[in-house]
């Protein structure tokens, strides 16, 4: 589960009025980078008054997090544990 926030822009506004969002975050650490990037379609019943809206809202939602250094290779699983949920039944 990721948390944090992606300020978007508005890319298209649809003709019943939903509107396609686009958005990317960069993040260069010492230890490494983060890339998180969003899009999707928003109702504007959707948007709060404080101008935010959660991801669960998005439609077609396209939400995808990369990582480099340290950081990145800490989160990721060893190559013997993912073989082994590859083969294991349970």
């Amino acid at each position: 589960s990721l948390t944090g926030s992606v300020a978007v822009t508005v890319t298209q506004v649809l003709g019943n009025g939903n509107l396609v969002v686009r958005g990317e975050n960069q993040l260069d650490l010492s230890e490494g980078g983060e890339t998180i990037r969003v899009a999707g379609i928003v109702r504007s019943d959707d948007i709060g008054t404080d101008g935010t809206v959660f991801s669960r809202r998005l439609a077609k939602a396209q939400i995808s997090y990369t990582g480099s250094g340290d950081l990145a290779s800490a989160n990721r699983v060893p190559w013997g544990t993912s073989a082994l949920f590859k083969l294991w039944p349970f």
